[in-house]
């Protein structure tokens, strides 16, 4: 088997899904059953840019309903999203109700990352949710930039103004709290696809190179809003005020090629003692986020004890760094404890290699894979748990 696109797959970081995962998905020609009818325009232009195909058996099924999984898919697909921002949200273990929808976990987190979706009270998503036409609206309208929550008057009524205004509910008769059909998904991303992608493109020169800080813009990037969990390395810590004045502690956060600085609550306290301590044994950090603001700070060295176990948390019963003995373009050999274990390693794994002075771990840095030479030692990690056994994160020494 070749992990590596079968696990790309998983991640989206080929910008594809797996045939019979999902409903969008199958050959990318018109299906026959919106051709020549009034769904024809707007189901090519999604097809002609990736965002949505039809069934294996070529049809399109205007009349079904769409799941929140698939509205998602569609919503963040419109969206433009690099396969490095598709990466990084798979390590964004947000909701626990996604077994079975490994191929929408991507786009669902970073759906939530970007404010686009929510899940309900209780932490859960409910992929296999039907989308009503209000919460599609609200999902299409925030994605091209409009947030609910700044629009004049009250939900869902703001959203369903903005949305027609946008020209997204003139060519279908629809209701609010009724479940959307597909073709009528489609014509309303189609008047704004242009204004999605535009919305979430960033502006020329905003990027920062790997590893540093932004120059402008929120440094807490992706994480600048996010509530759930995020898995890394802290890479500094430092006593900033908050826009309330609070003194906080401000984290420093390696999140796949991004080093993210994230606000703690006010009273979280972390040393840098602890963050040295925990580099010397290779552990990996996690942070449980609120509303982009770090609220507890968790370990691998307990399995996340603080912030609770990982369901998808794996370690491989490497305690302490391993060496490699061998190495392939998708697995690792490593030999620990006098014994030998061979891993694969998912393609656009995060990778963060040790800096080493005097023998003492003293800050991490985003590497590359292939830094994981023989002889070299390592930590291997697994915290989405997509496919057991595959290794997520890599920490080079």
């Amino acid at each position: 088997m070749n992990y590596r696109k079968t696990l790309a797959v998983i991640l989206i970081l080929l910008m594809s899904l797996a045939g019979t995962l999902s409903a969008f998905s199958a050959a990318a020609t018109l299906p026959a059953d919106v051709a020549g009818g009034k769904y024809e325009q707007s189901v090519n232009a999604l097809i002609e840019q990736g965002i949505v195909t039809g069934y294996p058996d070529g049809t399109y099924r205007p009349l079904t309903t769409v799941s929140r999984a698939e509205m998602c898919t569609l919503v963040v697909k419109s969206m433009k999203p690099s396969a490095e921002d598709l990466a990084d949200a798979a390590t964004l273990s947000k909701f626990p109700d996604l077994a079975g929808y490994e191929w929408a976990a991507s786009y669902i987190n970073l759906a939530a990352a970007n404010g686009v979706v929510r899940g309900y009270p209780d932490g859960s998503f409910r992929p296999a949710g039907e989308v009503t036409y209000n919460e599609a609206a609200t999902m299409v309208v925030s994605a091209a930039g409009f947030k609910a929550a700044e629009l004049a008057g009250s939900w869902p009524g703001n959203v369903i103004k903005q949305a027609e205004t946008l020209g997204m509910m003139d060519d279908f008769e629809w209701t609010g709290a009724g479940f959307a059909l597909r073709g009528d998904i489609a014509m309303m991303l189609y008047p704004v696809l242009e204004r999605i992608a535009s919305a979430n493109q960033p502006a020329p020169g905003d990027q920062p190179a790997p590893g540093e800080q932004p120059a402008s813009g929120d440094p807490a990037g992706k994480l600048a809003d996010y509530s759930g969990r995020a898995y890394g390395v802290i890479t500094g810590l430092s006593q900033v005020s908050d826009k309330k004045g609070n003194a906080v502690l401000q984290l420093g956060f390696l999140l796949g090629k991004n080093n993210l600085y994230v606000n703690a609550k006010p009273g979280l306290a972390y040393t840098n003692a602890q963050v040295t301590a925990h580099y010397q044994k290779g552990d990996l950090f996690g942070l449980q986020m609120l509303n982009g603001t770090v609220q507890i700070i968790g370990s691998s060295d307990d399995k996340f004890l603080a912030i609770g176990l990982p369901a998808g948390f794996d370690d491989y019963g490497l305690t302490d760094w391993a060496k490699v003995t061998a190495r392939t373009a998708e697995t690792l050999t490593v030999k620990f404890g006098g014994n030998t274990y061979t891993k694969a390693i998912i393609d656009g794994a995060s990778v963060y290699k040790a800096v080493v002075e005097g023998g003492v771990v003293t800050a991490y840095e985003t590497a590359n894979l292939s830094e994981a030479t023989i002889d070299s030692q390592v930590r291997l990690y697994t915290v989405t748990g997509k496919v057991p056994g595959v290794v997520e994160v890599v920490l080079i020494k």
